[in-house]
């Protein structure tokens, strides 16, 4: 998140990272998707398979949520932009009612992740499993990171999520017992029916 330098890059960081959003999904965003302050709306045009769904506003996101209801209803989040100086190339236009090109968050997300110094390639569906796995681990429960980001399937929800870490499992199971009833430890054993002694 640090290594962002500017609002379009710390737009797409925390929206990819912070709502589990597709690509394309991301290239879909409008002004209208975030009208409410406490959940945002994945239309089914902007989603895969024309599932509509809502995902709630984590509090890290609140302040970003602010920012993009300021956009009209039909402003891109992430618009095209075009040089207004041609051949000098230094002065960016936003066409907000044009949505950006399906490289440019790829792209985005790569470059702010070489500055962060992740040798590992990032990419914006990389936060999308990122966001999977905080969401399941957090909630100790796959079925909620499946509604949050959309499949259709468990399974799919399942390949997303790493291996727990040994912290994880010993975090699991603590202040668990073994509630053992004494059926299954006698205290005295009996003779068995077949006539064998007991051991």
């Amino acid at each position: 998140m640090r290594a962002c330098q500017t609002k379009r890059e710390r737009w797409a960081i925390n929206l990819g990272l912070l709502t589990g959003a597709r690509r394309a999904e991301l290239l879909g965003f409008q002004g209208r998707h975030f009208r409410r302050p406490d959940l945002i709306h994945f239309s089914a045009d902007i989603t895969k398979g024309g599932k509509e769904r809502w995902v709630p506003v984590l509090p890290e996101l609140q302040p970003l949520i602010a920012e993009l209801q300021q956009l009209e209803d039909d402003d891109y989040v992430f618009c095209a932009q075009r040089f207004r100086d041609p051949g000098v190339n230094q002065n960016k236009a936003d066409k907000r009612k044009v949505p950006a090109s399906p490289q440019v968050i790829w792209r985005l997300v790569k470059e702010v992740a070489t500055r962060a110094g992740i040798r590992h390639p990032v990419t914006p569906h990389a936060l999308r499993h990122a966001f999977a796995d905080y969401i399941a681990e957090a909630s100790g429960d796959v079925r909620i990171a499946q509604l949050l980001l959309g499949h259709a399937e468990l399974g799919t929800t399942q390949t997303y999520l790493g291996e727990p870490s040994l912290e994880r499992l010993l975090l699991a199971v603590q202040g668990l017992r073994f509630q053992l009833s004494e059926a299954l430890t006698p205290a005295n054993p009996v003779e068995a029916p077949t006539g064998i002694e007991p051991v």
